[in-house]
């Protein structure tokens, strides 16, 4: 009969290097000799790509449009009483050589600028086309149109409704702002809306938007 002795020490001999195995099998390979051992993946090269977040509001859209206009009045206009109360502000332009003054009033209203422009150039006889420019200041967008001939009347201040005045003409601008835009339209003896070219275009180079 075997020595129990004996086979206790063989059984250790066969089972020892099996699990030596075993505990070795989650560890990463040596390197061979010579060459040095790889370097651990950092965090950001094994969590894949990192996505960035716009900030809150960045893909909302800002208005091109100013939510509302400033303006600053020519030294040599008047600041008169308003004939309407949807007028934001009427002034009287000097008259030349002791002629008519002539009168422009700022008004906010709706209608796009195509209608408005047709509408004032049925205020003259025979409907003639006005002169239209475009300009910007200070980001305010600006349309600007020129009409002469005869003004039939329908809303000039002073004038009976109707009542004919030969040789005048209509300067007027129209700002563009969220909403709805500004209007400010000048009337009178072409010859005093003429001289009050200058003063009317720093007019409009005073628009900021704001206020």
């Amino acid at each position: 009969m075997s020595n129990p002795k004996m086979l206790s020490s063989l059984l250790s001999l066969l089972i020892c290097p099996l699990i030596l195995g075993a505990s070795g099998c989650d560890k990463p390979p040596e390197p061979p000799p010579g060459q040095p051992a790889p370097k651990p993946l950092r965090t950001s090269e094994t969590s894949g790509p990192t996505i960035k977040t716009p900030p809150a509001g960045a893909t909302k859209r800002a208005s091109a449009k100013p939510a509302n206009i400033t303006w600053q009045k020519p030294a040599a206009w008047k600041t008169v009483d308003h004939p309407s109360r949807m007028r934001k502000a009427t002034y009287e332009i000097p008259g030349v050589d002791g002629g008519p003054a002539a009168t422009l009033s700022v008004t906010r209203v709706g209608g796009s600028v195509q209608a408005n422009i047709a509408r004032w150039e049925g205020q003259f006889e025979g409907s003639p086309k006005g002169t239209r420019t475009e300009r910007k200041a200070n980001g305010v967008r600006i349309h600007i149109v020129q009409i002469d001939g005869t003004f039939k009347g329908g809303g000039m201040p002073g004038a009976p409704a109707g009542e004919k005045q030969p040789a005048w003409s209509m300067l007027s601008a129209i700002a563009e702002a969220d909403r709805a835009n500004y209007f400010f339209k000048m009337t009178g003896p072409k010859k005093t809306v003429d001289a009050a070219r200058g003063d009317f275009d720093v007019l409009l180079g005073s628009f900021t938007p704001g206020g």
